[in-house]
């Protein structure tokens, strides 16, 4: 059975020994609830959260934290020494800590998420009170000199502070969870078989392409991911992107999008998928990039460049909006995201608004309907004929075809 408490506490204690925690575990009635005293000053402050949420984590053996700080400093602060005194005093503080697995507020985890613990060995002298262990006992000479009170190098623990906490906090921030969805934004990256440089590539991933974090990794630049193939390596974490929604494709579901627009005007927005590409691709087109890369949500258009030759496209969703052109779109729709029933609504707008082509709201076109829209569609969709823009494109009568398949000529 998981302990229902526990107490922690730094070394500032009204008896010889270290048995604070035992004696607010006592105070509390709390039975034969494990109880932890951490020394230190500092270091027990910035260690005590940490211990507590790997002790009260899913799977551990207590189920509540109580974490309590208490110091004393004003008992070893040398109050002649104006560069100290100023610093260190007394205060107290105490928290409760639980498990806060799947608990979220505003769609993000909350609790302690990730914790980063340095030291730096070199600067072990910088903050200290010489007298008072077996290196040099507290006696009449020491009391006389001060070195009983704390001393300080100020400017040394200054700018180690401000380093460490600059890279100790960037580090916490690049960390990230395990079953954590990533998408690569370089145009390629290298797969390795460690968190090196120098080690052996395994394969090069394509800009786009999903990835899964396997270990709670990326506060060292690096992370430990999984393929969609199955192959686990390290990445840079500095070309890789959470994707939104876990890169589950929800948004991208292709029932959004039914009734979104009407049903011939829909079969003319198919014909034109099936023109570019995309439909029937994935979920219906609606989550594919320039090249047939996939995106993991249609929270937002992706605005990613994918190469072609020496060029290259931001084009994207069922319709292959490029970002200036959906900008537009967005705009003029009051759009906010780039989800199925969104993307329908811009195929209309560049279909009726910018291309001027009237659609049938209760028959299909006529033949000539159809020939006079492919004309002017043409100069939007370059799949289309007559094929304006030297690219591949469908023939008249694989476009008649197609439409009237769908919209039942």
């Amino acid at each position: 059975m998981p302990s229902e408490g526990c107490a922690i506490c730094p070394w500032s204690r009204p008896l010889g020994v270290a048995v604070v925690a035992l004696t607010v575990a006592a105070a509390r009635s709390a039975g034969k609830s494990e109880a932890i005293d951490l020394p230190t000053l500092a270091r027990a402050a910035n260690t005590k959260p940490a211990h507590a949420a790997e002790m009260s984590s899913d799977g551990q053996v207590v189920k509540h934290v109580l974490v309590v700080g208490v110091e004393l400093l004003s008992r070893v602060v040398d109050w002649s020494d104006r560069t100290t005194c100023v610093l260190f005093g007394d205060g107290a503080g105490a928290a409760v800590l639980g498990p806060a697995d799947g608990v979220e507020a505003r769609g993000r985890k909350r609790g302690i998420l990730t914790t980063k613990l340095k030291t730096d060995g070199p600067m072990a002298r910088s903050l200290i009170i010489p007298a008072g262990g077996t290196e040099s006992p507290v006696d009449a000479a020491a009391i006389e000199a001060r070195t009983n009170k704390v001393h300080m190098k100020g400017q040394d623990i200054f700018k180690v502070a401000v380093n460490n906490l600059r890279s100790s906090s960037q580090s916490a921030l690049d960390a990230l969870e395990m079953g954590t969805t990533l998408r690569v934004t370089a145009t390629a990256l290298n797969l390795r078989n460690a968190a090196t440089t120098s080690s052996t590539i395994l394969d090069v991933l394509d800009n786009g392409a999903i990835v899964t974090c396997i270990q709670q990794s990326g506060g060292n630049g690096w992370v430990h991911v999984e393929t969609a193939s199955g192959e686990e390596g390290w990445v840079s974490r500095t070309y890789v992107e959470v994707v939104p929604d876990g890169g589950s494709g929800a948004t991208c579901d292709p029932a959004r999008a039914e009734g979104a627009v009407g049903n011939f005007q829909k079969a003319l927005h198919d014909s034109i998928a099936w023109a570019e590409g995309t439909r029937d691709f994935s979920q219906d087109g609606y989550d594919v990039m320039f090249s047939f890369k996939l995106m993991g949500s249609c929270q937002s258009h992706p605005n990613q460049c994918l190469k072609f030759g020496s060029s290259c496209s931001t084009a994207a969703g069922r319709y292959q909006f490029l970002i200036g052109t959906w900008g537009s779109v967005k705009s003029a729709n009051g759009l906010t995201n780039f989800e199925p029933e969104s993307q329908e609504v811009g195929a209309k707008y560049l279909v009726s608004t910018v291309r001027h082509v009237t659609v049938p709201q209760s028959r299909a076109m006529t033949a000539s309907e159809l020939s006079n829209a492919m004309s002017k569609l043409s100069w939007e969709w370059a799949s289309l004929p007559p094929g304006r823009y030297g690219q591949p494109n469908k023939s008249a009568s694989q476009m008649r075809n197609m439409y009237c398949n769908l919209a039942g000529c």
